[in-house]
């Protein structure tokens, strides 16, 4: 494939799954444990209005506060899968990724959903929240339980940055 339709590719992968993303963040705003949820992932000191106008927007299907996409080719992200970048509110993925899981829902759903953790955590935290809060984000709003010690594991992860 050329440079372009490999592009084209991987953007109709990501538009797929926006609906699923989008139902995931408003079931998840809707959730009683929310708050819980939101304290276990970026800790005690976030900032609350913040957190609440997402959510709010979440439960009101708006999700234009969500960051930027785009798609770049995979070595330019040195080999993620997909990368938030705070200063520019920009989520780039992969399209090596995206065209790799084009068949996977799953995959880059959960992706996406890792990135937009990143990007909540860049929004209502003055600092970065230790480990990756991402990935914690990912599957706690996706349902997903994991052990104290997955959790912990996912708390000291480095994160290199983009």
């Amino acid at each position: 494939m050329d440079a372009a339709t490999t592009k084209t590719f991987a953007a109709q992968a990501l538009n797929a799954v926006l609906p699923e993303v989008y139902s995931t963040l408003t079931g998840f705003a809707g959730r009683d444990d929310f708050e819980s949820v939101i304290k276990q992932v970026f800790g005690t000191t976030y900032d609350g209005a913040a957190i609440e106008a997402l959510r709010q927007q979440w439960l009101a299907g708006d999700f234009s506060a969500l960051p930027q996409l785009e798609i770049l080719p995979g070595e330019q992200l040195q080999g993620a899968n997909a990368a938030y970048a705070g200063e520019k509110n920009t989520i780039y993925f992969s399209s090596d990724f995206l065209n790799q899981y084009a068949g996977n829902a799953e995959a880059v759903r959960s992706v996406f959903l890792e990135e937009i953790g990143h990007s909540v955590d860049w929004k209502i935290n003055a600092v970065d929240t230790p480990g990756d809060e991402g990935e914690l984000f990912a599957g706690l709003v996706q349902g997903i339980t994991w052990s104290a010690s997955k959790i912990e594991q996912m708390k000291q992860e480095m994160m290199l940055p983009f």
